[in-house]
């Protein structure tokens, strides 16, 4: 069977690289980001047909290991682009590079909860936690990332970098959609947030500001 994940490599590693993005037109760019939520669901299912073929846990492992791997090599490598000045001034080529990053993130959030027992993590950050301990928000991960970074910036948290702080809080906690956070998803989303999103933090906030003044 081929490479799952040969089209997000060519579009990642190649077509969205800065120096070559420039190129792309608002409706080709538009195009790519429809194909990326295509390719997504195409790959879920892709995955499970290929996982149910296997026999041998063994390979198993060795298989959703490496997909993992790969998942994270190419969202941390997404996350970077993002900070590029080409994608932060080119509202279509923002909605891409936003639109890329989700869909390899729901991917390695799929590998995660389909699949926990056969992954191998070899980040020394990534520690699972059992959802025992986790802690659920009723805010979205978007929602999360906007509050995080605020408290931050504003020094209300404290840490060695933004995306330590991601890194270190996205583990303990999880949503009504999500069990398993992404500390670098979470980061990116930072970085653009919806305006929607905003709103909803800030009507939280005062929510809370209304409940501390009656103590």
């Amino acid at each position: 069977m081929q490479y799952l994940l040969q089209y997000y490599d060519q579009l990642v590693l190649d077509t969205m690289q800065p120096d070559n993005v420039i190129s792309i037109e608002p409706h080709q760019a538009e195009k790519l980001a429809a194909t990326a939520l295509q390719e997504k669901r195409k790959i879920t299912t892709n995955i499970i047909s290929f996982m149910l073929s296997l026999k041998k846990e063994q390979t198993a492992r060795l298989h959703l290991t490496t997909y993992h791997a790969s998942m994270r090599c190419l969202q941390r490598t997404c996350i970077q682009y993002s900070e590029h000045p080409v994608y932060n001034r080119n509202s279509s080529l923002k909605n891409l590079i936003g639109c890329v990053i989700d869909s390899i993130d729901y991917l390695s959030s799929f590998l995660e909860q389909r699949f926990q027992p056969y992954i191998i993590h070899r980040d020394n950050n990534f520690e699972p936690c059992s959802m025992d301990t986790k802690i659920q928000t009723s805010l979205s991960i978007d929602q999360l990332a906007i509050l995080f970074r605020a408290c931050f910036e504003e020094s209300i948290l404290r840490s060695r970098s933004l995306r330590s702080l991601f890194l270190s809080l996205a583990p303990l906690l999880s949503t009504r959609e999500r069990q398993e956070l992404s500390g670098n998803s979470m980061r990116s989303k930072s970085y653009h947030p919806e305006t929607r999103d905003k709103h909803i933090i800030i009507d939280t906030l005062q929510t809370l500001i209304e409940k501390i003044d009656q103590y």
